[in-house]
């Protein structure tokens, strides 16, 4: 007798189980003395917090550089990092730098790490340049925000991990504990074949646009109003929907075959908004047919929903930010994981140990994949054309750089059916 071929499903189910408790457990790297350097790409809220993080995560971290496009955003994180970790921040006055090629200074100085929490169109450009310098990296989520800037950021991973660099990625989640737990148990076949699910992260506030200043460019406008530009931020889906995208990603064991799906404006229509949409409706399809329908939106008063549902031929996984639920097909409860701890805190953890053990980890596929998946889904909404995983990775010239940094125009606005696939 001739045994059937191995699936897909097969080979994730295969891996996982040799790795079980490696999955679930924190890493238990041996721990070396010896100061580890910090230097900051972007100050705002997540770079900051980034920075206060790692120096709790962990013995034996200084905080010695900073970098930021506004002097008063550099200032604020100045004090707000020196109030929370006062004996981890080493920032002098000679090592906080201000403006576009800051990101140059804080690469260049002694830092071991490098932490990249600017704006995602630019962090291909600065993982890139601290990898060549060879420096570790923490990138935060999503790494791009076109296929052009995804398979640039990819690339330098590569090169990471031949020189033994560590990349690290603001995917917090994979760190949870009731996270690894949950993911893992399926991972074991508690599920039975996982058949599709639904993802959301949809939301009832967020951001407050910034009006424009008198006399203030285009570019500085959206500069400071980075997160309402696609160009900027990666819009709704990437800079929301990605974690749970991420998690379909680490569930399945891979990235998906297509997107395709729906999004426009329908809460935030003014020219104050940019140019992002603020809701999406997309189907991410596997290529075993496993569908997952993924909603993201931000919309004034209504109800909020950050949360994952995997189903199987056994039963059901839901998953939040504090706890994850086993659940049989009549509705008994088989098992509960509770987060323990911080997940934000628990990745900088297990980056440090591997860093001193001489084994870093390096999530660049993981989180390169997980935001292409994001792209795909922007796309769709955008052009509302369904969009290839093969297409978008190999063939795609999107590039929403744009031609100057020094004027720029505001971009319109996608038109579903209007705007073309690039």
């Amino acid at each position: 007798m001739i045994d059937p071929p191995l699936t897909r499903r097969d080979l994730i189910r295969a891996s996982a189980g040799a790795a079980a408790l490696g999955a679930v457990a924190p890493y238990a790297f041996a721990q070396a003395p010896g100061t580890l350097k910090v230097g900051v790409i972007g100050t705002g809220g997540r770079g900051t917090g980034a920075a206060v993080d790692i120096a709790r995560s962990s013995p034996g971290i200084e905080v010695v550089a900073l970098a930021d496009l506004f002097p008063e955003h550099l200032e604020r994180a100045r004090k707000a990092i020196q109030a929370a970790v006062p004996g981890s921040y080493k920032v002098t006055d000679e090592t906080a730098f201000v403006g576009l090629d800051a990101y140059k200074q804080v690469i260049a100085s002694d830092c071991d790490i490098v932490l990249c929490a600017g704006y995602p169109h630019f962090r291909p450009l600065h993982v890139e340049s601290a990898v060549n310098a060879g420096k570790h990296v923490f990138a935060e989520k999503p790494i791009a925000v076109d296929p052009v800037g995804v398979r640039r950021f990819m690339k330098a991973g590569e090169v990471a991990k031949e020189r033994g660099l560590g990349v690290l990625a603001g995917t917090q989640r994979r760190h949870a504990t009731h996270y690894r737990a949950a993911v893992q148990a399926a991972h074991d076949g508690r599920l039975g074949n996982i058949t599709g699910g639904s993802l959301f992260y949809c939301r009832n506030s967020g951001r407050t646009p910034k009006p424009r200043l008198e006399g203030e460019s285009d570019m500085d406008w959206m500069l400071r109003n980075w997160w309402w530009f696609n160009w900027l931020s990666g819009g709704m889906i990437g800079q929301l929907l990605v974690h749970v995208i991420d998690i379909m990603h680490w569930v399945m064991g891979g990235p998906c075959r297509s997107a395709y799906g729906s999004g426009g404006r329908a809460a935030y229509t003014q020219p104050i908004y940019g140019n992002i949409f603020d809701h999406f409706a997309i189907c991410y399809e596997y290529p075993d047919g496993e569908q997952f329908h993924a909603q993201v939106r931000q919309t004034p008063n209504s109800d909020r929903n950050v949360s994952e549902m995997f189903m199987g031929s056994k039963g059901r996984l839901i998953t939040t930010a504090s706890q994850a639920f086993l659940l049989g097909w009549d509705r008994s409860r088989i098992a509960t994981y509770k987060q323990e701890g911080s997940p934000y805190i628990h990745e900088h953890t297990h980056f440090v140990e591997s860093i001193r053990a001489g084994e870093p980890l390096n999530e660049s596929k993981q989180i390169g994949e997980s935001t292409m998946m994001a792209v795909m889904g922007q796309l769709a909404g955008w052009t509302a054309k369904k969009v290839e995983w093969d297409w978008a990775m190999n063939e795609s010239e999107l590039d929403l750089t744009p031609p100057s940094y020094e004027q720029g125009e505001v971009p319109p606005v996608p038109v579903p059916g209007t705007t073309p696939l690039i």
